[in-house]
């Protein structure tokens, strides 16, 4: 039997008003549907529910084939058809990587770091792409998405053609990694499943641990998968590749173009089987649907969350009311009882899509825990009113921001909520972009007849700036611009709470994510805890290529594909000022290996770890009356090269 955290029911004090009846999903059991014709799924990366149909319904010619609440089962050659029924003439393949040239290779910044540093030669894969009429539009986009790979970048994604674009893969299981207790061997264990896609007969369920996918040892499988997609460095590759052992967005992810896939496991007996299990592909056919999705796997895909959107204008008034509301008198408190350690807290539904928050009992005391799962809400007084709001409903004994798998975002929410918990206004983080002609030709040339004051102010320090940079023959040019949007520039939301702060990251941690991470760390406004070795390593903002043609139409032409490019990117600030994020990443304070008791009981273990850290960091503070500004445990060392596990015989993972 797996041992279990100890729960213990205990009449506590709470900041609350009500209970929710659930939060944002972190397991599939958490989406349940009444619908007896659709599986509620928990997207693994993004934490939010969608549905898929169920398999035992059969498609009958009754079938209304365009009920988007109960979209059939397809198979991937089917997929793959559909995406090839408008195929790309030879023409237009080349006109798309010609594009990809065309941005890649004058203005994107990362084209620095991969000649000078990384060492890959994207430009010779985009030349090997075939382009003749006989390959299929499938495999034209796949090389595509391959070629954007070897760039480790988020940012930087090539978007499949529909109906690829919207539609889902899954095994219908979860995956965790695990140490086992003075081990750093990742080890990975199966911690949800839809049962409904597994066959009721098999011990294959909860608690498998994973030994081969198709043959291959599972390590070297995770590493493989995750060396061949966008991800940066090692841990987001390590992290990136788990999610696509069992789940694929096929906007931006690999198709698995093998129906089944073979897997060796260890029950929870100990015993080693086999099973076979089919991947099940659904179709997300509306665009509410799609637009969900594609947050999951990268926010940059269908909506420029990166970018800058318009502004709310904030009064005085507007000002005054968010701090009469913050620093009024405490809420009422509200005895209650906690069931096994977890009480959610209700998030107004405006926001529910946002965040969530739960109060968690360790044996150190109560603590706060706050899930940000993206920074891509559009900034507004009604936000940092429910940000302030429940951050006061939180215990002072200490708080948990949870940024794990944080897909990113803009840059002004991510002040905003870091200003939530400091008296400090948080200084804006730099921007530069890379010096090139073509980048000056093309702002020369920007249509800004119908562009509001705001979007218009960017572009005359940029091209100062970029007039500088070639005049001088410089690569990048200076600081050019804060990060931040002028009205937030200076202080706009008070401070709301007043414990002690650790900020939760792992390699899926990304962009605006990894922004308010660099904060934290360079200003000591919280500290870092990281259950992987680094951040996704996202420092910059992005376009589409389709923005970009919109707006210089006269220099870039619209193609029949989509792809994003970062344009400008941020450096760090405080102590580590003038350091890149992009691809560098930021390392935690704290490694915190993750155990078995927490790959199967809700990270059980890790949130009494943290609840004995806030608890040292509290009575720190209590003993000098200042923050600390270094938690006393020291980290355990990471093992060298020649220390990690091997994955064959000779063989190390590959930094």
């Amino acid at each position: 039997m797996v041992a279990r955290c100890a729960t213990f029911p205990i009449l506590v004090t709470l900041l609350l008003f009500r209970v929710a009846h659930s939060i944002r999903c972190q397991h599939s059991k958490h989406c349940k549907t009444d619908d007896p014709k659709l599986l509620g799924l928990c997207a693994p990366r993004h934490r939010v529910c969608f549905t898929i149909p169920h398999p035992a319904r059969q498609a009958t010619e009754d079938d209304d084939h365009d009920d988007e609440d109960a979209p059939l089962f397809v198979s991937s050659s089917e997929l793959i058809e559909e995406a090839n029924a408008d195929k790309l003439s030879v023409a237009a393949k080349r006109d798309v990587i010609d594009a990809v040239k065309t941005i890649y290779m004058n203005i994107n910044p990362h084209r620095f770091l991969h000649e000078n540093l990384l060492k890959i030669d994207f430009p010779a894969a985009l030349d090997s792409i075939d382009i003749t009429e006989e390959m299929t539009n499938v495999e034209f986009h796949e090389n595509m998405m391959n070629a954007f790979q070897l760039m480790d970048d988020y940012h930087s994604v090539f978007v499949s053609p529909e109906p690829l674009r919207s539609s889902v893969a899954t095994l219908g299981f979860v995956v965790a990694k695990f140490f086992e207790e003075g081990s750093r061997q990742r080890q990975y264990i199966v911690n949800d499943l839809l049962a409904e896609l597994i066959p009721s007969n098999s011990s294959f369920g909860i608690g498998s641990e994973l030994l081969l996918i198709d043959g291959v040892p599972i390590d070297k499988h995770v590493l493989t998968l995750g060396k061949n997609s966008p991800a940066s460095n090692l841990a987001a590759q390590i992290d990136f590749g788990i999610f696509l052992v069992y789940f694929r967005y096929l906007s931006t992810d690999p198709i698995p173009f093998s129906p089944t896939v073979d897997i060796v496991y260890l029950t929870t007996e100990g015993i080693r089987k086999s099973i076979t299990l089919p991947w099940f592909f659904a179709k997300l056919n509306t665009q509410e649907a799609a637009d969900t999705m594609s947050h999951a796997v990268h926010p940059a895909a269908y909506q420029p969350l990166h970018g800058r959107p318009n502004r709310a204008v904030f009064s005085e008034a507007d000002k005054r009311k968010l701090y009469e509301e913050v620093t009024a008198e405490p809420l009422d408190i509200t005895t209650r009882v906690v069931e096994n350690g977890r009480v959610p807290i209700e998030v107004s539904s405006e926001f529910t899509e946002r965040f969530t928050a739960e109060v968690i009992l360790t044996k150190s005391g109560l603590i706060g825990r706050f899930v940000i799962p993206d920074f891509g809400a559009r900034v507004s007084l009604g936000l940092a009113l429910e940000i302030a709001r429940i951050l006061r409903l939180m215990p002072l004994n200490g708080l948990i921001m949870d940024l794990r798998y944080n897909s990113g975002g803009d840059g002004d929410y991510a002040k905003v909520l870091a200003e939530s918990l400091v008296s400090e206004t948080v200084p804006p983080n730099p921007l530069t972009l890379r010096a090139s002609q073509f980048l000056q030709d093309l702002l020369l040339s920007a249509d800004t007849k119908n562009v509001t004051a705001e979007e218009f102010a960017p572009f005359p320090p940029l091209i100062r700036a970029l007039n500088t940079s070639l005049a001088i023959g410089e690569q990048f040019t200076g600081p050019i611009l804060d990060l931040y949007s002028s009205e937030f520039r200076e202080r706009f939301v008070p401070r709301a709470y007043f414990g002690p702060v650790i900020t939760l990251v792992d390699g899926m941690c990304y962009s605006a994510g990894d922004l308010y991470t660099s904060l934290q760390k360079d200003y000591g406004f919280s500290r870092v805890v990281g259950v992987s070795d680094n951040v996704g390593a996202g420092g910059a903002s992005v376009y589409r290529y389709s923005q970009l043609a919109e707006l210089f139409p006269q220099k870039i032409k619209k193609v029949e594909s989509e792809f994003t490019t970062a344009f400008l990117r941020f450096f760090r600030s405080g102590t580590s000022k003038g350091a890149i994020v992009e691809n560098f990443g930021i390392k935690p304070d704290v490694r915190y290996y993750p155990t078995r008791n927490d790959a199967l009981s809700d990270d059980c273990d890790l949130y009494e770890f943290l609840g004995s850290m806030l608890k040292d960091m509290r009575e720190e503070k209590d003993e000098t009356g200042i923050e600390p500004e270094e938690f006393d445990a020291t980290p355990e060392e990471e093992p060298t090269p020649e220390e990690r596990p091997t994955l064959e015989e000779g063989e190390t993972p590959e930094e």
